[in-house]
């Protein structure tokens, strides 16, 4: 279908009115620029309030079918009669009177007035509202392009280098400008933006850097019941420096039936009295029992003279004590029946 149709904002009641040969397809043309960045007319108007209001706050109907020849004229036409054109009148979004742009063109002297006002250092919005144009035509008049160069004037009238920008707002909320320019989300500690993928943001980072590496038994302890995620909340650090932290310790985080038992053997190596509720005595008393009665063969004055009468560590026997189904050099060993005697 080959004519012109009209996009109208339901909220504020503006409008934009183009032309084209498939009307059809037009409407997800106009979509596909609003949220292609990369697009030509990715910050025309009205693909601004498409990313603004959401597509679906719009309406889009075909005003009169025409011929190709004739697609200009009514198009002007149309833009006329709805008011749509220029921008600062309120009522449209459309940046040019209509046309393929030869209809609508400032004269020399008007030309020559933007020059001026270029080279005072004025913006290019302040300059385009003035004259009732878009913001490109601006920048057409500054590199002398499409019909508007004039002799006598070295293009580009202002380098971009030179060119004033609008001042930038500065607040007291440090993420606020962030927040602008990334769609993050909050990070669980301060509040501030952070990556979608990470587990805390920069700020927060940096300060798990100056937090003390526990020792590996406190470590342990806490691994013993929680995962790495949960351990990496308590400390409130991120679940890489956790990783790094059982790297230096030697601690496999990911085995938690090896995590147990190094648990287990860290417990009863350095803290064994804790671990039964008792005071540490100087040395601690092992029994060796008979593997089918259970009938006490051989007190040994320590664990460590019963590792060296037996041709082993005496972390062998600490692993099988007080297990019915665990046994040691082929015997049973006890620490309760020592310590009650």
């Amino acid at each position: 279908m080959i004519g012109i149709y009209k996009i109208t904002n339901k909220i504020n009641g503006k409008a934009y009115i183009g032309q084209s040969i498939d009307i059809e397809n037009r409407w997800k043309q106009h979509i596909y620029n609003a949220n292609y960045p990369k697009s030509g007319s990715y910050n025309y108007p009205i693909n601004c309030a498409l990313r603004k209001y959401g597509k679906e706050n719009f309406t889009f109907e075909t005003i009169e079918e025409c011929d190709v020849k004739e697609l200009n004229e009514k198009e002007i036409y149309w833009i006329k009669y709805y008011q749509t054109f220029p921008i600062p009148s309120g009522k449209g979004y459309n940046a040019w009177p209509g046309g393929d742009g030869n209809y609508f063109r400032l004269n020399e002297e008007q030309v020559r007035e933007v020059i001026n006002e270029l080279r005072d250092g004025q913006l290019y919005n302040i300059i385009a509202d003035k004259h009732s144009v878009c913001r490109d035509i601006i920048s057409y008049i500054n590199r002398g392009v499409k019909g508007y160069r004039l002799e006598g004037f070295t293009y580009p009238i202002i380098d971009a280098k030179h060119r004033p920008k609008k001042p930038k707002i500065f607040t007291t909320d440090k993420y606020l400008t962030k927040q602008k320019k990334n769609k993050g989300i909050p990070c669980p500690i301060c509040g501030g933006l952070m990556k979608n993928n990470s587990k805390m943001c920069s700020d927060c980072y940096k300060k798990t850097m100056r937090i003390p590496m526990p020792t590996k038994q406190e470590l342990l302890q806490i691994f013993d019941n929680y995962n790495r995620e949960e351990v990496a909340n308590h400390y409130k650090v991120s679940g890489n420096l956790i990783r790094k932290w059982c790297h230096k310790l030697n601690i496999d985080c990911q085995n938690k039936k090896a995590l147990k038992l190094l648990y287990r053997q860290e417990i009863l190596k350095l803290d064994l009295d804790k671990h039964l509720g008792q005071n540490k005595p100087k040395c601690i008393k092992i029994a060796q029992l008979d593997p089918d009665t259970g009938k006490i063969i051989k007190i040994y004055e320590s664990i460590a003279a019963a590792g060296r009468a037996m041709g082993c560590s005496g972390r062998n026997l600490i692993m099988a004590c007080d297990k019915p189904n665990r046994t040691a050099m082929g015997y049973k060993w006890s620490l309760k029946l020592t310590n009650n005697e």
